[in-house]
């Protein structure tokens, strides 16, 4: 049995080939290349080297416009980042298209549903550690119910 995502990436590679990007890595992990900060603003639409050379490339990013400006001042950041990732100076320079894009968010919400609080004199005579405790036992057994739906118990 093969991890899916190296069969993802095989299957990228050819395209992203095409595109100019050093290997679907770059398309997968986005993300984790510059931080989930960076990734809901931009993605990499291609990296353009010279003739037969695979460094000091030129990537192509598309931003969106609300943030071309933070991303024009954070150029260095995100070209060290990518470099790091790739482990040689894979890219030089960072060229911004500014194009509207929704993210492809990959986080997953926790539905919290609302309980009906029962304002008796007994809740308003607590101390601010008191409500703070059992704030935090009910949250605990919020989580606790998620993970039992998700078949996550341990």
């Amino acid at each position: 049995m093969k991890p899916i995502k190296n069969i993802v990436n095989r299957l990228i590679a050819p395209a992203a080939r095409k595109r100019g990007l050093v290997n679907g890595k770059i398309l997968l992990e986005w993300d984790k290349i510059v931080g989930g900060e960076f990734a809901s603003w931009c993605m990499p639409l291609k990296v353009q080297f010279q003739y037969k050379k695979r460094n000091n490339g030129v990537l192509h990013l598309k931003v969106n416009p609300s943030h071309a400006l933070l991303i024009t001042h954070s150029k260095d950041l995100v070209v060290e980042k990518v470099n790091t990732y790739f482990g040689y100076k894979a890219i030089q320079d960072i060229k911004i298209f500014q194009m509207p894009f929704t993210p492809q968010n990959k986080t997953t919400m926790v539905k919290v549903k609302k309980r009906k609080v029962d304002h008796n004199t007994k809740d308003l005579n607590i101390t601010p550690q008191e409500r703070l405790h059992k704030a935090l036992i009910d949250l605990e057994t919020c989580i606790k119910l998620e993970e039992k739906k998700r078949g996550n118990t341990k």
